[in-house]
């Protein structure tokens, strides 16, 4: 991904744009994405805060994440889409759904985080590097 790219949720009320390329394009395989989901893969996109604009009405759901921070998972208030978090241990970063891309092509992952948190059942054929946990972005 380079340069501006925009996105946003399923019926459109919260939108985004961002001015700078992410910082990290990954696949989260944590317990908690493959609950929000109901997949064994996540895949997103870390940008400085400073690089991009949120507009629309969002809600707010509060976890404590596997990695021991606590996470604000930011959804649409009207449709329900997860559109972007942020991680209370990571103040100047959002974490946004690479789904919620206007143009997913543009997703380039890098990595596999959480993957000692896969199901047997699933297998990553790709040749990305792989975490058990997320290293720390700091």
């Amino acid at each position: 991904m380079s340069g501006k790219f925009e996105g946003g949720c399923l019926c459109g009320e919260v939108r985004y744009s961002c001015s700078e390329q992410p910082m990290s394009q990954f696949i989260c395989h944590c317990t908690e994405c493959q609950k929000i989901t109901g997949s064994p893969v996540s895949p997103g996109f870390m940008v400085n805060k400073s690089d991009v604009k949120v507009t629309g009405n969002y809600s707010e759901h509060k976890i404590a994440a596997a990695s021991g921070r606590e996470m604000l998972r930011k959804f649409c208030s009207i449709c329900g889409s997860r559109v972007f978090e942020e991680s209370l241990g990571m103040a100047d970063i959002y974490m946004f759904n690479a789904g919620s891309l206007d143009d997913q092509s543009v997703f380039e992952p890098e990595v596999h985080y959480w993957v000692n948190s896969l199901p047997s059942w699933y297998k990553i054929t790709d040749s990305l590097p792989q975490y058990d946990k997320q290293p720390d972005v700091e």
